[in-house]
């Protein structure tokens, strides 16, 4: 009896691990990065398990389990700043439709997930690889939010967040020795070029 709460228990794990990979696979709305100068705009949420579904706790959940069950420690960060972009797609989208409330419960995920990250970068040693393109990443979070600011200025969880994404991205450029400056290209849109930090 008790093998078969064992083998339950398994598989029953197997199904979450599907399950996390599913919704991560559904649910990623991030643009290709490009290595030099890159530009990247995080579109407004577009997935049907939103703040404001009765799911969304176990999407989160979903995409903990997924990190932690993700040995690479270079690979789990990454992971963490790809679930941290799905929150700002999130956030637009609620600003845009006026939803102040599910907004902020995402931008709670989002800080959640950036403290998170921020703890895990302290195991990396300087010269850890991938770690750059998670910087590349928090780079243009703290563009996406740079530009919501000015548009919704009593929301203090954007401001927060932004606070949280440029501290976080100072603790990456520790580690890669490296710095995003942000300049405006045609069409109004952001790019950033890595520079090397101390230049």
């Amino acid at each position: 009896m008790k093998n078969g709460h064992i083998i339950f228990a398994g598989i029953g794990i197997v199904a979450l691990l599907w399950c996390a990979g599913t919704v991560a696979a559904l649910e990623d709305n991030s643009a290709a990065v490009q290595p030099d100068n890159f530009s990247i705009d995080i579109a407004p949420y577009n997935g049907t398990i939103g703040p404001e579904s009765p799911l969304y706790g176990l999407k989160v959940a979903m995409e903990d389990l997924d990190e932690t069950f993700t040995f690479n420690d270079t690979r789990r960060v990454e992971k963490q700043v790809d679930h941290a972009q799905i929150r700002i797609s999130e956030v637009r989208r609620e600003l845009e439709l006026n939803k102040t409330g599910y907004a902020e419960r995402a931008l709670e995920q989002y800080r959640q997930k950036l403290n998170l990250t921020e703890t895990s970068l302290a195991r990396f040693r300087s010269n850890t690889t991938g770690l750059l393109h998670a910087q590349e990443m928090i780079a243009s979070h703290q563009a996406v939010l740079a530009d919501l600011l000015p548009r919704y200025p009593n929301s203090a969880g954007l401001a927060r967040a932004y606070n949280n994404s440029l501290a976080v991205e100072q603790k990456f450029g520790e580690k890669t020795q490296m710095r995003f400056d942000r300049f405006a290209g045609k069409n109004n849109k952001t790019f950033f070029k890595a520079v090397k930090r101390g230049i």
